[in-house]
């Protein structure tokens, strides 16, 4: 039946946009880590998170993992990609206008540690942004966002859990 709603492509569509959101955290945090060891305190910045600092859990949750990486794609992602788009940019110059963006962005509220592990991230949400493009932005902003808020939650509530230790 053509136009059918085929549950299991949706739940495929989700186990794979996790795990990239997963193999994101893990890179980042990789390289977050790294940067700690190479760069000084004053280079390296303070961490994007310390905005979430005496928040409990569930308002971690709601802020750090749902509502900023929603609209961080917006801003990072989805308008360097079209405005780069509308530049008759390529999909590799549009990724890699939003990573330069998420890049400056973190760099500005977080130091230059924070602005290589955010280059990183923001490559590889504006690469999910690109693959999804051909199906619209909405769509492709619901893929980004979703691997956004599944690479802060490991960040936030498992990678930093276990690096503290």
């Amino acid at each position: 039946m053509s136009g059918a709603f085929d549950s299991r492509y949706y739940a495929w569509r989700v186990v794979r946009l996790t795990l990239i959101g997963l193999v994101s955290s893990v890179v980042t945090t990789i390289f977050a880590y790294s940067a700690s060891r190479l760069l000084n305190a004053s280079e390296l910045g303070a961490a994007a998170s310390n905005v979430l600092t005496g928040l409990n859990a569930a308002m971690v949750m709601f802020f750090g993992v749902l509502l900023i990486p929603f609209f961080e794609t917006v801003i990072g992602v989805m308008i360097p990609f079209e405005v780069a788009l509308r530049l008759k940019g390529n999909a590799t110059i549009s990724v890699l206008a939003v990573a330069s963006c998420y890049a400056i962005g973190h760099y500005a509220n977080g130091g230059l540690g924070h602005a290589i592990t955010a280059f990183i991230g923001g490559a590889i949400f504006g690469y999910v942004y690109a693959n999804r493009r051909p199906n619209g932005a909405s769509k492709a902003l619901a893929d980004s966002s979703f691997v956004h808020s599944v690479s802060n939650f490991f960040v936030i509530f498992v990678w930093s859990e276990i690096f503290a230790r």
